[in-house]
């Protein structure tokens, strides 16, 4: 059930988080600064359950809920009363929801 989230897709999330690229030309490549202006490093955030409540639930004013419904062996994340993302895994269940509220 898992879907594929690319890493432009990613990108475009954390972004919203307040991460950024930032070139700097003395170096080859890209930096990563977190939203509060320091260095994050050559990646954006892993998808995981820490960063997703660390950097993008806080950019929310709506209520979550995430759950495992045992029967049907998957994980539901809920914003507000609309927003409802099933995975089976909870990482991406929270940032399918977490990317639909941000948008």
């Amino acid at each position: 059930m898992t879907q594929e989230i690319t890493r432009e897709r990613l990108q475009r999330f954390w972004e919203k988080c307040g991460f950024r690229e930032v070139d700097y030309t003395h170096k080859t490549g890209y930096d990563i600064l977190k939203p509060d202006g320091y260095y994050y490093g050559v990646l954006f955030p892993d998808l995981d359950l820490n960063n997703l409540f660390k950097y993008a639930v806080p950019k929310l004013n709506k209520p979550i809920t995430i759950y495992k419904m045992i029967i049907a062996e998957f994980w539901t994340a809920k914003i507000g009363a609309t927003i409802q993302r099933r995975d089976n895994d909870p990482a991406v269940a929270l940032f399918l929801a977490l990317e639909e509220a941000l948008k």
